[in-house]
C-alpha cells in the first residue's frame, strides 16, 4: 500500500469512527430525550389520574352533601306539615266539640278572661288609682256561636256570678254584642276601648311556642326519627 492509499485508508477510517461518534451520541441522546419523554408524559398522566380522583371524590362528597341537604329539607318540610296539620286538627276538634260542652268551655274562657280584668282595675286603682273599669263588658261572638250558644252562655254566666266564680257586678254589666264578629270560635271581651281577643286561633298562636315541643316530640315518636 502506498503512502497516499494508506493516508486516504486513515481518513476513511476516522471519518468512519467520527461518523460512528456522532451516530452513537445521536442514539444515546435520542433515546435520552425518549425517556425523559415516557418520564414526562407518565409524570402528566399521572398528574392527570390524581387531579381525576380527586375531582372525582369531591364530585361524590359534592353529591353527598346536596343528597343529605335535600333529604333534610325534605324532612323539614314533611315535619312542619305535620305539626301544621296537628295544631289545624286540634283547631278541628274545637270546632266539632259537643255544643254543650263547647258552651261550657267558651264560659270557662270568659270567666278567667273578666277575672283577669278585674285584677287588672285593682291594680289599676291600688297603684295609680285610676279606675279603668268600664260601664259595660261588651261580649262578641262569631256568627255560629251566636245561633247555637250565645243564649246559654250569658244564662249560665249569672249562674258562675251566684256561685262566686264571677264578681257579681261584672256579670250585671256584661252584654252580648248583636253583631257577630270575623272569628273561628273562642270570643272577644270589649272593656271600653280595650278589647281582649280570646278567638281560639289566637290562643293557640300564643301557646305554640310552648307546645311545638311537645308535639314535636310526639310526632317523631310516632315517625321515628332521622
Amino acid at each position: 500500500m502506498t503512502g497516499l492509499e494508506k493516508i486516504t485508508s486513515r481518513i476513511l477510517e476516522d471519518a468512519k469512527a467520527e461518523a460512528q461518534e456522532i451516530l452513537d451520541e445521536a442514539t444515546e441522546q435520542s433515546l435520552r430525550i425518549r425517556s425523559e419523554n415516557l418520564a414526562s408524559v407518565q409524570a402528566t398522566q399521572e398528574r392527570l389520574t390524581e387531579k381525576a380522583e380527586k375531582e372525582g371524590e369531591a364530585l361524590v362528597i359534592r353529591a353527598k352533601s346536596s343528597a343529605a341537604m335535600t333529604r333534610r329539607n325534605i324532612e323539614l318540610s314533611a315535619r312542619s306539615e305535620m305539626i301544621e296539620r296537628a295544631f289545624a286538627r286540634a283547631m278541628q276538634e274545637i270546632y266539632e266539640m259537643d255544643r254543650e260542652k263547647y258552651g261550657a268551655l267558651l264560659l270557662s274562657l270568659l270567666c278567667k278572661t273578666l277575672n283577669a280584668q278585674r285584677e287588672s282595675e285593682v291594680d289599676s286603682m291600688r297603684l295609680y288609682g285610676e279606675d279603668i273599669a268600664p260601664a259595660s263588658y261588651e261580649l262578641l261572638l262569631c256568627a255560629r256561636d251566636h245561633a247555637d250558644v250565645a243564649a246559654p252562655l250569658m244564662q249560665n254566666v249569672k249562674l258562675a256570678a251566684a256561685s262566686g266564680k264571677l264578681p257579681a257586678d261584672m256579670a250585671a254589666k256584661l252584654c252580648l254584642n248583636p253583631a257577630p264578629i270575623d272569628i273561628d270560635g273562642g270570643l272577644v271581651l270589649r272593656c271600653g276601648d280595650i278589647e281582649t281577643n280570646c278567638s281560639f286561633s289566637m290562643l293557640l298562636a300564643a301557646i305554640r311556642p310552648e307546645l311545638e315541643p311537645r308535639v314535636q316530640q310526639i310526632l317523631y315518636k310516632d315517625h321515628g326519627k332521622a
